[in-house]
C-alpha cells in the first residue's frame, strides 16, 4: 500500500493565509522599526518627513532637526512652527508688530515715530514672511534650546530640495538685509563673529531698516 502525500489545500484558502501572514509581518516590522527609530537618538527622526505635523515636538534631546514646517510667521524673528510651538530666531532683533512696552521704549530710545516703527516692524515681518513661511526648515540649536520665557530660540537653514534657496542661513539672510539690530546673543555666541560682521555692513551700507534707524 502506498503511502499518499497529503492532499494540497485548495488554492483559494492558500492564497489567503498567504496574504494574512503577509499583512501580519509588515504590521510586525513597522512598528519594531518605529521604535527604533523613536528610542535612536542617532537617528534624525524628524529627518525628511514631518511625521509629527500637528503634534509638540521634543526639542531637548538633540542639537539639529530637519525637515520642519514653518506655519506662519509671527514677527520679523519669530515663527510659528506646524507643531504649534514658538521658535524665535537667535541674534535677530527687529521692531515688533505687537506694540508692547519694548515698542514704545524703543521708539523713544531711537527717536523714531510709533507710526514709523509700525512700518518698519511691517517690512522686516513681511521679509521674513516671504523666506520662509509655509516651507520646510532644519533648525539649528546652540549652548540653550530655550529663551527666559520657554521659547525655543535657535538658527534656522531652509530646506527646499528642488529650490535655488536650499541651505539659506535665514539668521544671516535678514541681519545681512538690515532688518535685525545687532543683539548680544550670550551665552548662544556659535556665530557672533558673523552677526557682528553682517550688521556693520548692514549699517554701513544702510540696508533695509537701517535707512530709518541712522535718521
Amino acid at each position: 500500500m502506498r503511502v499518499r502525500s497529503p492532499s494540497p489545500a485548495p488554492i483559494g484558502l492558500t492564497k489567503m493565509l498567504s496574504v494574512k501572514i503577509l499583512s501580519l509581518l509588515v504590521v510586525f516590522f513597522s512598528i519594531n522599526s518605529f521604535a527604533y527609530a523613536r528610542n535612536n537618538k542617532n537617528l534624525n527622526f524628524y529627518n525628511k518627513k514631518d511625521l509629527f505635523t500637528n503634534q509638540r515636538i521634543n526639542f531637548s534631546d538633540r542639537t539639529q532637526y530637519y525637515g520642519l514646517n514653518v506655519k506662519e510667521v509671527i514677527d520679523g524673528n519669530v515663527l510659528r512652527l506646524s507643531s504649534g510651538q514658538v521658535f524665535r530666531l537667535l541674534g535677530v532683533d527687529v521692531p515688533s508688530v505687537q506694540q508692547s512696552g519694548k515698542f514704545y521704549n524703543e521708539s523713544k530710545d531711537l527717536k523714531i515715530p510709533i507710526e514709523v516703527l509700525s512700518v518698519m516692524a511691517k517690512e522686516a515681518l513681511l521679509f521674513t514672511k516671504k523666506l520662509v513661511e509655509k516651507k520646510k526648515i532644519n533648525i539649528e540649536f546652540d549652548t540653550q534650546h530655550y529663551d527666559l520665557y520657554g521659547v525655543l530660540i535657535g538658527y534656522v537653514y531652509l530646506d527646499e530640495k528642488d529650490d535655488a534657496d536650499d541651505g539659506i542661513f535665514v539668521n544671516a539672510e535678514i541681519i545681512k538685509n538690515g532688518y535685525s539690530h545687532y543683539v548680544d546673543t550670550a551665552p548662544n555666541v556659535r556665530y557672533i563673529e558673523l552677526f557682528k560682521q553682517l550688521h556693520q555692513q548692514a549699517k554701513e551700507k544702510a540696508r533695509g531698516l537701517w535707512k530709518q534707524w541712522q535718521r
